[in-house]
C-alpha cells in the first residue's frame, strides 16, 4: 500500500485541537504584548502555514508486516507497529464521519514507555483501513494484497460488509 495522507476532515480536527492551545497563547500575548493589527495578521498567517505544513507531512500506510506513521516538519518521526504487537484497536466515529465511511482509531501495542509511546492515533481514516488492520492483527500471515483486493471489490460493488465479502 502506498503512503496516504489523512482525510481533509482530519485537518479540521487538528485545527480545533491546536486552536485551543492557540487561544491560550493569544490571551497570554494580549496580556504581555501590544501588537498592531498587521503583526496579528502575520502571526495568523504563520500559524495557518504551520498547520497546513504539519498536516501535509503526516502520512500512514500498511506494509505486509506493520503499520507505519510518519509526521513532523523539522524533526521527522517514524512510528512502526508490527501487527503481532498490537493489543487493542479503539474505534470512534462521530456522526458527521459516518456518511463518508470514515472513523478515528487508536492502536495500542505492548511495550514500555507509557501510553503515548505505545499508541498510534490515526485521525479520520477510511473504515476499510481499520478492517484490513484488524484482519492483519488476527492473522499476520494473511496477504495484504488479498485484503486490499477484497476492499477493491467491495468498493466496486458498493457493498461495505467486508467480512461477508471475504467469505464469498
Amino acid at each position: 500500500m502506498k503512503p496516504r495522507h489523512f482525510h481533509f476532515l482530519a485537518f479540521i480536527e487538528q485545527l480545533v485541537l491546536d486552536g485551543k492551545t492557540l487561544i491560550f497563547a493569544v490571551i497570554s500575548m494580549l496580556a504581555f504584548l501590544h501588537l498592531t493589527w498587521w503583526q496579528w495578521l502575520i502571526a495568523a498567517f504563520l500559524w495557518a502555514g504551520f498547520e497546513i505544513l504539519d498536516f501535509a507531512k503526516q502520512r500512514y500506510w500498511l506494509t505486509e508486516n506493520e503499520l507505519v506513521l510518519t509526521s513532523g516538519i523539522i524533526h521527522k518521526h517514524w512510528r512502526h507497529l508490527p501487527y503481532d504487537k498490537i493489543q487493542n484497536i479503539h474505534r470512534s466515529q462521530w456522526f458527521f464521519l459516518k456518511p463518508f465511511r470514515l472513523e478515528k482509531i487508536s492502536v495500542d501495542s505492548a511495550g514500555h514507555g507509557g501510553e503515548r509511546s505505545n499508541q498510534i492515533k490515526l485521525p479520520v481514516i477510511p473504515n476499510w483501513l481499520t478492517w484490513v488492520l484488524e484482519q492483519k492483527h488476527q492473522n499476520p500471515t494473511q496477504s495484504l494484497d488479498d485484503l486490499l483486493q477484497i476492499v477493491a471489490v467491495a468498493d466496486e460493488k458498493k457493498r461495505y460488509d467486508f467480512d461477508q465479502l471475504a467469505k464469498e
